[in-house]
């Protein structure tokens, strides 16, 4: 457990975060809004929730997105180094680009270019 502040910590969990923990510190404060940030290891997404009064009453998630236009990759950076400070890890520039490499070879408009390239 890493103590950011007095009300913030950073914590590592395996598999999945633990909900009941956080369902049980808003029935304890029922008046504080705990707000947890997630990510997963495997697939990169970012998972913010929030709990008040014994209840999640926010839920969402951040994905990578599968296209490789400027736009979409500017949008991916940015998400792989929010992803990195959440887990307490330098954003490695050059797993960034791996990452980023994959979509590109993922994105099916790129894949009809370099199948046109090849022609």
């Amino acid at each position: 457990i890493h103590i950011l502040s007095n009300d913030e910590i950073n914590f590592l969990t395996a598999w999945t975060p633990p909900d009941p923990i956080y369902l049980k510190l808003s029935e304890m404060y029922p008046y504080d809004e705990i707000h947890v940030t997630w990510v997963d290891e495997g697939d990169f997404d970012i998972h913010k929730s929030t709990f008040l009064d014994g209840d999640m009453i926010e839920d969402s998630t951040k994905t990578l997105i599968e296209k490789s236009d400027e736009e979409s990759t500017k949008y991916n950076i940015n998400h792989m180094i929010e992803y990195c400070n959440i887990r307490s890890v330098d954003p490695d520039p050059e797993f960034i680009n791996e990452v980023l490499i994959d979509i590109r070879k993922k994105d099916p408009i790129r894949l009809i270019e370099r199948i046109d390239d090849d022609v």
